[in-house]
């Protein structure tokens, strides 16, 4: 698959307008911080650090227990450390972790799973299952990321070719029967103790002529790179040796097998060092991808840091993929199709140290990891009157935090401020009170209240187009407990609410009330009497007309008693 270079030998980005972002500290004071990542849905941020431990940021800062601590085996000599860490996805029910790391204990890099403790908060580092190792002496390239694909359910993991030279001197980038500079796919089962194995589908699997667990070859060091989580592409960036930094695209649904060019290529350019026979570089087959943005070294940019293409609340920003440069600290993004990078730097404010990557949260929401010690959220400088880094412009909730935007009963209000489960009512018609039915969907929920209580509550729950009521128990009629009855005499305190409950023509009346002395014994669907001011205000009347109109009638028929009599007595 050949994807075209959307720019050549360019600096990190060209200068352009656009939306203001802002960054705001969430967390500082970390032992080298490398990572930040969350199951999807998950309010917490966890902060993966160099020597071995991961940190928790919650809405009040870092906890002083580490969510994992396998420091007593984690080695930071090279380029080695606690590297990546990923989320089962099934997590919130297995509670199983993964961890990609260098050990102390022997020159290679570890792929192992974790389960939570006894302390639902805390994964177990005596639980490790080491799944896979890589023999790597020099402690170098050893990539970091590792993450489940969107789509697949797959966990990928993507080691640099080691590191032992310049431009690869063992090949091992284009060797298919190493590990070293590949994409692996797995398949991690269900649950603890399950077998790690190739990936279905993988382009080797089965051959002699390659690993199974390889799904493409030829990078250099992906030190950090993602899914699309609305799309499932994957984003890599790969460090480059001496000349390009590069951003590589593989759609979602490829069926793998593709060769990433390292090191026949550097970026878009041909090798001019021990080159790989791997495949002609003039002439590269439809398997060799090519960068959809590269960058040289000018302006103090010598390394990439990979990042997201962005899905979280900014809508200036959505669909951009995100990424910056480790040492100029320098932030960009790529906008579709042509790919072409806009510097955000100036928004962003001046770096505090080493842009070591990108995180993203489990909403969507995106950060940047520097080296000494600060995580940092990026945000919209519109309005967020609530502080949920949701711009109120776009806020479902803008009234009360709500990051998740959820929405159960899709009516366009957020769950935080749609109050419609908490009011008493039976909004959903299921003939029971809402209660911890939310977005009040449900037919049936045993969770709700008393069956009983949603006809006391003064309005039309069931949609009948009469006031529910409950008679005394043994009344005649019994009432409509459940406020599936289209008619009972009972539920006549409709006529009190100012409003044309029963679909007839006029506001409704309530016949027995007495008002003013006057007692109302006769219906009145035209709503001719003004019986109740908030009636007569929906007839039309006004309130003081309401208030009057039972005076002047008593007026009126005095004054025709004195013209009758007046007239008997007239000679």
């Amino acid at each position: 698959m050949r994807i075209a270079v959307a720019a050549l030998l360019l600096v990190l980005a060209t200068a352009v307008p656009s939306a203001a972002l802002r960054t705001e500290v969430v967390a500082s004071g970390l032992a080298a911080p490398v990572f930040a990542t969350a199951p999807a849905g998950d309010p917490r941020l966890f902060v993966v650090e160099l020597g071995g431990r991961v940190r928790v940021v919650d809405a009040s800062g870092v906890r002083p227990t580490p969510f994992l601590d396998i420091a007593d085996r984690v080695s930071t000599a090279g380029a080695g450390g606690l590297l990546g860490l990923a989320f089962d996805p099934d997590f919130a029910e297995s509670g199983l972790v993964y961890a990609y790391y260098t050990s102390s204990l022997a020159p290679e890099i570890v792929l192992s799973r974790f389960s939570l403790g006894a302390d639902p908060e805390v994964a177990d580092a005596a639980s490790e299952e080491v799944l896979y190792t890589i023999f790597n002496p020099s402690y170098g390239h050893n990539g970091g990321s590792i993450a489940f694909g969107p789509v697949d359910g797959f966990l990928y993991v993507m080691p640099g070719e080691g590191g032992y030279g310049v431009y690869d001197p063992d090949e091992l980038a284009q060797d298919p029967l190493e590990p070293q500079g590949k994409v692996l796919r797995f398949d991690v089962g269900s649950g603890a103790g399950a077998p790690l194995r190739p990936a279905s589908g993988n382009p080797y699997l089965g051959s002699p002529a390659g690993l199974d667990e390889i799904w493409a070859v030829g990078l250099r060091n992906p030190w950090r790179w993602s899914f699309d989580r609305a799309t499932g592409d994957l984003w890599i960036a790969d460090v480059g040796q001496a000349a390009l930094e590069e951003v590589n695209l593989q759609p979602a649904g490829h069926p793998g097998g593709l060769n990433y060019g390292w090191d026949v290529m550097e970026g878009s350019a041909c090798s001019p060092v021990d080159p790989s026979d791997a495949f002609d570089c003039t002439a590269p087959g439809p398997e060799v991808v090519l960068p959809v943005h590269e960058y040289g070294h000018a302006d103090g940019d010598c390394s990439i840091t990979g990042g997201y293409r962005y899905r979280g609340s900014i809508p200036e920003i959505q669909g951009l993929y995100l990424f910056g440069d480790y040492c100029s600290g320098r932030v960009a993004s790529l906008a579709a199709p042509a790919w072409m990078a806009t510097d955000h730097s100036a928004e962003l404010g001046a770096p505090p140290g080493a842009l070591v990557a990108f995180g993203e949260d489990g909403f969507g929401e995106l950060y940047q990891v520097w080296i000494t010690g600060e995580v940092r959220r990026i945000h919209s400088s519109a309005p967020d009157a609530d502080g949920d880094v949701v711009p109120d412009a776009v806020d479902n909730c803008p009234g009360v935090a709500n990051r998740s935007q959820s929405d159960a009963d899709a009516d366009g209000v957020g769950d935080a401020c749609d109050v419609a489960c908490d009011d008493g009512l039976d909004n959903d018609r299921d003939g029971d009170v809402d209660a911890a039915d939310f977005g009040c969907a449900s037919a049936a929920d045993d969770s709700e209240r008393a069956a009983e209580l949603p006809c006391d509550d003064g309005v039309d729950g069931d949609g009948d187009g009469w006031i529910d009521h409950v008679a005394d128990p043994g009344a005649d009629p019994p009432g409509d407990p459940g406020c599936f009855s289209p008619v009972w005499s009972r539920e006549d305190p409709e006529c009190q609410d100012g409003a044309d409950n029963d679909g007839a023509p006029g506001v409704d009346f309530d016949g027995g009330v007495s008002v003013w002395g006057f007692a109302v014994d006769v219906p009145d669907p035209d709503c001719r009497h003004p019986w109740r001011d908030r009636e007569a205000s929906t007839c039309g009347l006004g309130f003081e007309l309401a208030l009057l109109l039972p005076l002047l009638h008593v007026a009126r028929g005095r004054r025709r008693q004195r013209r009758a009599g007046g007239a008997r007595r007239r000679p």
